[in-house]
């Protein structure tokens, strides 16, 4: 560890006990815990690139402050991030090859959120999704699964259950009346940096309400045409919430008897949209490959684009002395509203292009699960609900729509 370097974390303000303070979040979810570091820390830690030695990160702090940075100080902050998986080296990647290790040779996706984000049992789970949807301001009653396939599809949130549970709750009640499908696509968003644009997965998912088997033969047929690095980005799944979420209210309202097929699109700030389509020929594949298993039994498969929408704010990368007011959240409603209309008309292309026009701004994390979604389904998006979780740090919108 003479040469520390920091992994890929998010770095975000956080106000802590009436403390500024830094936050560091591994979006892998590879290590457990948040670190909170003092301002004076955060700027030793930046300077852990991998290529900065000890002596030298201590001669920087040295011109940058005009005092020491004693040797068992720097150590001790290094020891105590590496204990915290969040620096690179030999004892965070024999750390990952045990979790990978673990993951690959169960059948199970566990759930991961399970007892933290939501409660860890199924009266306990049934009692908050109940209470979604009877809340004030949500559809006001339990759904009930219509008798008749007039809806392709969907898109909904995948923020937490207690600042979406609204939009959740007036998405999944029209979704449910006008689909009695029994094999539900879940695109989920790949919170995650991976290479490829895709990841598969052949694992059943646990939930507290059971056990959502993942239907083999259609996730085998769609690997066999996306190619032989459909299942290279599978450990992606063990810790993405965006599918575990949606799992919870497929298995409340349809009950237990039902398949899905989990896909994993990574969230990308770059174009995955050309002028003949999409740039990605993994995505070219997956599409052309569900619409033709879908066309053999048409009423039995609905597609879920678990998608939340804008990320603004220093939490998200954006300037760090600049808090969301409440004018720049509405500036992002308007912009978000615009965006989800052209799917409503519908314009694939020029929805695609809308996100990549300032090169994706507002950190739109569902930009390609909706993108696949609309492919698959070549339906038409109608508006059920649009909201906002307003945090002058981070503020995420979100929405939900049905495909006719």
């Amino acid at each position: 560890m003479d040469r520390p370097k920091l992994r890929q974390v998010e770095a975000f303000p956080v106000v802590h006990e009436g403390q500024r303070l830094m936050c560091l979040r591994d979006p892998l979810n590879m290590a457990p815990d948040v670190v909170l570091l003092s301002p004076e820390a955060f700027n030793i830690v930046r300077g852990f690139d991998g290529k900065n030695s000890t002596t030298e990160i201590q001669a920087a702090y040295m011109r940058r402050t005009g005092s020491m940075l004693y040797t068992d100080k720097l150590n001790e902050l290094i020891e105590s991030l590496d204990r915290a998986h969040m620096l690179e080296g030999p004892s965070f990647e024999a750390y990952r090859r045990e979790l990978e290790s673990e993951f690959r040779a169960s059948t199970l996706r566990k759930g991961f959120l399970t007892g933290r984000s939501y409660p860890g049992d199924e009266e306990g789970i049934e009692h908050v999704l109940s209470s979604i949807f009877l809340a004030e301001d949500g559809p006001g009653e339990i759904p009930k699964v219509g008798d008749g396939n007039k809806l392709k599809g969907a898109v909904l949130p995948h923020i937490d259950l207690e600042r979406g549970g609204a939009c959740y709750a007036k998405g999944w009640a029209k979704a449910a009346a006008g689909c009695k499908a029994r094999r539900f696509i879940i695109i989920g968003t790949g919170h995650f940096e991976l290479d490829l644009p895709l990841a598969l997965t052949l694992k059943d998912f646990e939930t507290p309400l059971g056990l959502a088997k993942t239907d083999k033969e259609f996730v085998s047929a769609l690997a066999e045409r996306v190619g032989p690095d459909a299942f290279k980005g599978e450990i992606s799944h063990r810790t993405e919430h965006s599918i575990e979420f949606q799992l919870l209210f497929i298995q409340y309202l349809f009950g237990k008897d039902i398949e899905i097929v989990p896909v994993l699109s990574v969230a990308r700030q770059e174009p995955a949209w050309g002028e003949n389509g999409f740039i990605s020929p993994m995505a070219t594949e997956l599409v052309a490959a569900a619409r033709e298993l879908i066309a053999e039994a048409p009423d039995e498969t609905f597609v879920i684009a678990s998608a939340d929408l804008a990320h603004i704010g220093p939490r998200f990368g954006d300037d760090l002395t600049a808090e969301i007011s409440h004018e720049k959240a509405e500036e992002t409603k308007q912009k978000d509203l615009e965006l989800l209309a052209l799917l409503e008309k519908p314009d694939v292309a020029a929805f695609a292009n809308g996100v990549q026009a300032d090169r994706n701004a507002r950190h739109i994390c569902g930009y390609m699960p909706i993108l696949l979604t609309a492919a698959i389904t070549e339906g038409k998006f109608s508006l059920i609900d649009y909201s906002q979780a307003y945090d002058p740090m981070g503020t995420v919108s979100f929405a939900s729509l049905v495909i006719e």
